[in-house]
């Protein structure tokens, strides 16, 4: 029951691996709960008192509402599928209400430091190591890309014929986005690096390990984490701050929300109407500053 649910988030679904594996540990999580083993877990036994217990036992272990709210969404979609496939034949998380999450201010940098890190980033010479980081930052600011977008990135994804780069985002959707003559420059040094460690061998994605294999997630991370260590003493220094800083700085440029929307992959307005709220706040922080009656 959970393989076919897994296989439904991924291939139907087509969530990513990361929200998979989360959905499907805290089914896990629940089941356990219930006190039944997985292999015996009957889900038509569960009413909607059992998952608000369960709840409650979550909060009660300081579990963040946002955490809480993720488990609920994965338990609506698993009694969602179980009763498409007929295993049961009403869904008990329909009554319950997840608590609610407080919608939290996009964490950007200040312009001036990431380009002036870009600059600090740039290497004296060829090395595969410091190219590919300074690559890895300059992509995700310039593009705004998912950081697992970026993992899946191909070679034949980057045309510099038409300076453009083509993304696969979230559900397969894909989606155009222009490349700067500055990002194109370091991509092409950062190739050529490339293929002198990695050869013409069978692996196309873009970036790799040190010894040639496909990037993979925690990698990235650790790159942008140490870049933008040498700039900011915040806490939270993801690949996701930069694609904050993306909008953010266009917008504060005067770019369309429309526009940024389709440049970040959104399904709709909504998620990319917070970066509005990121530029009132320093709207307002230079009418404070230069207003005689602030």
């Amino acid at each position: 029951m959970i393989g076919l649910f897994f296989q439904y988030l991924h291939s139907e679904r087509r969530f990513s691996p990361h929200t998979v594996k989360s959905y499907i540990d805290d089914i896990n999580q629940f089941v356990s709960f219930t006190g039944s083993e997985l292999k015996d877990f009957d889900p038509s036994s569960v009413d909607h008192k059992m998952i608000r217990r369960w709840v409650v036992s979550l909060l009660e272990k300081k579990y963040a509402a946002r955490s809480v709210s993720r488990k609920i969404s994965a338990l609506k979609h698993f009694y969602r599928f179980l009763m498409r496939e007929g295993y049961v034949s009403m869904n008990p998380v329909q009554k319950i209400v997840a608590p609610r999450v407080q919608k939290k201010l996009p964490v950007f940098i200040e312009e001036m430091a990431i380009l002036t890190l870009l600059d600090t980033l740039l290497p004296t010479d060829d090395s595969f190591a410091a190219l590919r980081q300074k690559t890895i930052v300059e992509l995700l600011y310039s593009t705004g890309i998912r950081r697992g977008e970026l993992v899946s990135l191909q070679l034949s994804q980057v045309d510099f014929v038409q300076r453009q780069i083509r993304v696969i985002g979230k559900g397969d959707k894909e989606r155009i986005i222009p490349a700067t003559p500055e990002l194109l420059e370091t991509l092409s040094r950062y190739m050529k690096a490339r293929q002198h460690l990695v050869g013409d061998g069978k692996n196309s994605c873009l970036f790799t390990t040190d010894s040639g294999k496909p990037i993979y997630a925690k990698l990235v991370y650790r790159e942008v984490h140490d870049a933008l260590g040498f700039i900011s003493s915040m806490t939270k220094l993801s690949p996701h701050v930069l694609r904050h800083s993306f909008a953010t700085h266009l917008l504060n440029h005067g770019a369309d929300l429309s526009a940024i929307k389709e440049l970040l992959g959104h399904a709709n307005l909504g998620a990319t109407q917070v970066y509005t709220h990121t530029s009132f706040e320093k709207l307002k922080s230079i009418y404070n500053l230069a207003h005689p009656r602030a």
